[in-house]
């Protein structure tokens, strides 16, 4: 009886919020009546209402009802967006004329966007694109998306005509503004300052002196003066992706870019940090261990590798091409990770230098030790480290942009080496004067429980017996003789800024138009730049 009971209660529990449900659509849209009323109870009210089925809303089960229709036999209707080729314009067809449709779209002919087609009733021709018509639909009708579709086919053939006619288009010339002397040097190179008309005819300039006519003379020498000028007019070597760009445009440009990036590489503010006797962490509760000064990130399963820092070490630029140590005696680091546990009992029992991982032993936990290349950027330069905060939001000191970071491993080999950052763009150059591997074995009592050199809560002493332990001890000294740095990886720091900034950019534009073939292919070389894709883009 009681499980009969619990039953009916349930049912008549479904039954009031299905009431409920459908008094909620009911007045959502318009409290249909009359002639209406039919076409509205033959729709699908959980369509109307949420859509098709997402499992995922409300905690979806077979008995949910705010979840959306999985599949039925009822009316499903929608507004579906269309273009016509012919009209340049946009179509909206109703699926069924509910007068919440039938009152938007006759809004919009009122008001003198649209009208009606003469041999469709159910189609309206609304003035205008399809892309930001479909837009506006989404923003200002109430509908829920839903509601609202096209087809791919439709919004390609809408883009294609959109772009047609935006590329036949002169560019549009940026007002000029005249900046108060105050805003210039707070941010006299900002990127969005930048004078694009001028930059635009210079590069214009050096192409079509470059594509003369055969036999033609020109004074090259005057070209590469005029660039160098104007390079060193507008400061150019604090915006390396400008003169990544004019390396491209021409032979004279190309010169004059690589001497400016040669004069900006010169001038950079590198250091170098040695971290050494990486321990493998993880869990919540060694985050009081954390700090991001010297440790790896943190990853999804809250897992990260803590370092001892030893002293930074200033590079400066030389000669020869590449970066050296100021202080010399900084650049010779040492490391001793002590006697780490071979076997796997007692674990999760670490001491203070350690944290937990679940399973293996403190030798597999052991990191070895590696070193960072860092970037500190200048007043004059467009990148701004991110800034630096603690679990208690407090500011921390700058760490600059991290440019790379090599790792030596456990024990490295002795002798002159090189190592390779994953980009390419950076050498460093480093000698391992001592590299040691010590492998020592302990023999230590240990009671019938397991425990070493204990007694029992009775202070009565057990049996003992002999156990052999095994640890190994990885101990050394590495210099540091110079790193190699290609111009390269400073484009990429810049091209990755204006990636991320245009990304965004971008994501706007399309709500009301397509990309132009120009802004598609800056995009496409800021990608190439910076190695890095994302889905949808250009």
């Amino acid at each position: 009886m009681e499980i009969s009971a619990w039953i009916g209660d349930m049912r008549e529990r479904k039954r009031q919020e299905w009431r409920a449900f459908r008094g909620a659509a009911y007045n959502e849209w318009g409290k249909p009546s009359g002639q209406e009323y039919p076409l509205f109870k033959s729709c699908c009210v959980k369509w109307l209402m949420d859509g098709p089925l997402n499992p995922d809303r409300f905690e979806f089960d077979e008995y949910t009802i705010r979840a959306g229709c999985d599949g039925c036999k009822q009316a499903h209707p929608k507004i579906t967006l269309g273009f016509d080729p012919v009209s340049a314009c946009t179509t909206a067809t109703i699926s069924h004329p509910l007068s919440r449709f039938v009152n938007y779209l006759g809004r919009l002919q009122d008001e003198g966007k649209a009208h009606q087609d003469m041999h469709n009733p159910a189609m309206y021709r609304i003035d205008g694109y399809l892309r930001p018509n479909l837009t506006s639909m989404r923003k200002g009708s109430g509908f829920k998306p839903h509601l609202i579709s096209t087809s791919e086919s439709s919004m390609e053939a809408s883009d294609s005509a959109q772009r047609a006619e935006l590329e036949a288009k002169p560019p549009a010339k940026k007002p000029r503004t005249e900046m108060s002397s105050a805003a210039k040097s707070d941010d006299p190179y900002n990127f969005d300052d930048d004078d694009d008309e001028f930059e635009a005819e210079m590069v214009a300039a050096c192409v079509q002196v470059e594509n003369r006519q055969k036999g033609e003379e020109f004074n090259r020498t005057g070209l590469e003066s005029v660039l160098r000028l104007v390079g060193e007019t507008m400061e150019l070597k604090h915006d390396p992706l400008t003169l990544h760009v004019l390396r491209r445009t021409c032979k004279s440009a190309k010169i004059v870019a690589e001497e400016l990036a040669r004069q900006k590489l010169a001038s950079l503010d590198l250091a170098v940090t040695p971290l050494v006797d990486g321990r493998y962490r993880a869990g919540e509760d060694n985050f009081h261990f954390y700090d991001s000064d010297n440790c790896s990130k943190v990853d999804e399963n809250l897992h990260f590798v803590s370092y001892k820092k030893r002293e930074s070490m200033k590079l400066s630029s030389a000669t020869d091409g590449y970066f050296h140590p100021r202080n010399v005696a900084a650049a010779t680091f040492s490391w001793d990770s002590g006697s780490l546990k071979r076997y796997e009992d007692d674990y999760n029992s670490w001491g203070e230098g350690y944290g937990t991982t679940g399973d293996g032993t403190e030798e597999d936990a052991y990191s070895g030790q590696k070193m960072r290349l860092s970037w500190h950027p200048r007043s004059t330069d467009l990148i701004k480290p991110s800034p630096r905060i603690n679990m208690y939001e407090q500011v921390l000191p700058s760490l600059g942009v991290s440019l790379a970071e090599f790792h030596f491993g456990d024990c490295p080999n002795q002798g002159v080496a090189t190592k390779t950052s994953s980009s390419g763009y950076i050498v460093a150059e480093y000698e391992v004067l001592e590299s040691n591997t010590q492998e020592i074995t302990e023999e230590e009592e240990q009671d019938d429980d397991g425990n070493v050199n204990g007694y029992d809560d009775d202070e009565e002493e057990e049996e003992k017996k002999v156990v052999t332990r095994d640890y190994i001890r990885y101990s050394g000294t590495i210099k540091i003789n110079r790193v190699k740095v290609d111009f390269g990886v400073i484009v990429r720091e810049y091209a990755f800024k204006v990636q991320n900034k245009m990304k965004g950019e971008h994501l706007e534009i399309l709500k009301e138009r397509p990309l132009t073939e120009a802004e598609k292919a800056y995009y496409r070389m800021l990608s190439k730049a910076t190695g890095i894709r994302w889905a949808g883009d250009p």
